[in-house]
């Protein structure tokens, strides 16, 4: 699952007994974000951030403050990846940059067409070929219980079952 521009306050709290160290860390936390947070999808722990560098982190004031969020990941015990920005990435690259990270049951080999598809990744409807849906029964014999609805209803009423 990823997350785009979390803020650093979201992720972690400071711990200090000092109420002015508390206070000055917090609000040095608080207005800072990061660029992309990977997830795991069924727990939504974080296992990865994902910071882009362009040309502004060169300056001698961005550096301090990109130093000051590595320190803050590494208490965390959260890796931080930094990325340069370009005009466009390859998709083979980007998987290589994230496969160290990512465990290799969630990444499935890419398909001809050069995009990742995660292995957690919703079933296609046999109908249209949409999305489907996660979706829970709301009334009727199988109330409650959970199901795959396509994306595209009601154009598509297409239904599949939801196995764990």
């Amino acid at each position: 699952m990823v997350l785009t521009k979390v803020s650093l306050g979201d992720l972690f709290k400071v711990k200090s007994s000092d109420s002015s160290k508390f206070r000055i860390y917090t609000n040095k936390i608080d207005r800072k974000h990061i660029d992309f947070l990977l997830c795991n999808p069924k727990s939504m722990i974080p296992f990865l951030a994902i910071e882009l560098d362009d040309k502004s982190h060169e300056r001698k004031d961005r550096k301090g403050r990109d130093e000051f969020i590595e320190q803050v990941f590494k208490a965390a015990n959260l890796p931080l990846l930094r990325v340069p920005v370009r005009h466009t990435y390859a998709v083979a690259e980007v998987a290589s940059l994230l496969q160290p990270y990512i465990q290799s049951d969630l990444i499935r080999p890419l398909p001809a067409d050069d995009k990742l598809q995660p292995a957690w990744a919703p079933p296609k409807c046999a109908k249209c070929g949409s999305d489907m849906i996660q979706r829970s029964a709301k009334s009727g014999p199988n109330q409650g219980n959970k199901f795959w609805g396509c994306s595209n209803y009601p154009q598509c009423r297409n239904i599949q079952p939801f196995v764990e």
